[in-house]
């Protein structure tokens, strides 16, 4: 049983890595998209209402979070392998000052994995 149990956790490893060549060649194309997207359009001190009705006006409900002054959403979803890992997302999170003025984004992904 023990050996059967270690053989499921070195499948699910390896799938996970043969996923990570997989299905990011779309999340790439997704994270370059989205890059662009932020580039174009935020320049330093646009405001947080702006910055919100920006991610409305895309079709994307973002949230806030007054702890750390960010605006984050996830605003693309990728199919994975279906295997290991269901789907990818993109997340935009914008960090704010204090006058509540746009300072930076990053673009990360997160994967819906078993």
């Amino acid at each position: 049983m023990r050996n059967i149990l270690i053989l499921i956790v070195i499948l699910l490893t390896l799938g996970c890595e043969s996923n990570k060549n997989d299905s990011p060649s779309e999340l790439q194309k997704q994270k370059v998209f989205w890059a662009s997207e932020l580039d174009k359009s935020f320049v330093l001190g646009i405001k947080k209402q702006e910055i919100i009705s920006w991610f409305q006006h895309k079709g994307v409900e973002p949230s806030y979070k007054e702890s750390s002054n960010t605006i984050s959403a996830i605003v693309s979803k990728t199919e994975g392998d279906g295997l290991v890992c269901k789907e990818w997302h993109v997340i935009i999170k914008i960090t704010l000052n204090n006058s509540n003025e746009y300072v930076s984004h990053t673009i990360d992904q997160a994967g819906v994995c078993l």
